[in-house]
Parts: C-alpha cells; structure tokens; sequence
C-alpha cells in the first residue's frame, strides 16, 4: 500500500528498520505514532496472544483484529501464539526471527519500540520487591 498513515514519517535515511510490540491498544498505537514521528523507519508490528483463548491477553483483542490493524497500517505483522509457561522462550524465538527478516538486532540497538506501560515495574508479591519488566534501553 504505497499511501500508509506511516509513508509521511517514515525515514528514508537509515538502513535500520524496527517493529513495535503490538497490543492493539492505545498505548502500543501511541509507541508506534512516536516511534514514526521520532523518524525511526518502523516496517513491523510484533503481536503475542493467547493460544488458548485466540485473544491478546492484555485486552482480549482477537488476533485476527490485530492481523486487520497491520494490514491496515500496511506494516508485516510477527503474531505468535502463546502459554504462559512458553512465553519467554516464545519472545526470545520472536526476536530471532524478526533479525533474521532484517530487522536491527535488539542486543546492539533496541529495535522494537514498547509501549511506556511495557517499561513499568512488576510487583513481586512473593517478596515485595519491585523490579523491572526489562533490560533494554531506548
């Protein structure tokens, strides 16, 4: 679709492409509008739902709503089905292949863009400690 919203702030003078984890929520469409306007050239979204339940599970979004969204962005979407007990292995899989794709490498520069809601701490009830949900920086 040679007439995207994205076309407009997409960069053209960077050879790094990036995605953006994608809920189908405000907060992912917010990362992505700032990630656009930012002049990161952003080619993908990265979706993960509920294998069970077919659903996101942050906001119950079918995951066949989240596939209409990228179309309609007319960004490549990595959507994957998940369990609970796989979801870390399925988020490290994930990254792997959206490098192989071409997609800059996580580890040199952040290339996927989250949401300011990803980037809050978790409560660990167990201890009550506060930690953080991840290790990379923007």
């Amino acid at each position: 679709m040679a007439n995207s919203a994205g076309d407009n702030f997409r960069s053209k003078s960077s050879d790094d492409i990036y995605a953006v984890l994608w809920s189908g929520g405000k907060d992912s469409c917010l990362a992505l509008w700032r990630a656009l306007k930012s002049g990161l050239h952003i080619e993908g979204l990265v979706n993960f739902f509920d294998d069970a339940s077919d659903r996101v599970r942050f906001h119950g979004v079918r995951s066949t709503l989240i596939a209409e969204q990228a179309r309609a962005l007319d960004l490549e979407l990595f959507q994957v089905g998940t369990k609970p007990d796989s979801f870390a292995a399925s988020f490290e899989a994930t990254l792997h292949t959206i490098k192989a794709r071409g997609y800059s490498d996580m580890h040199q520069k952040t290339s996927a863009c989250m949401s300011h809601w990803q980037f809050l701490p978790r409560h660990d009830v167990s201890t009550d400690e506060r930690k953080p949900d991840h290790d990379c920086q923007t």
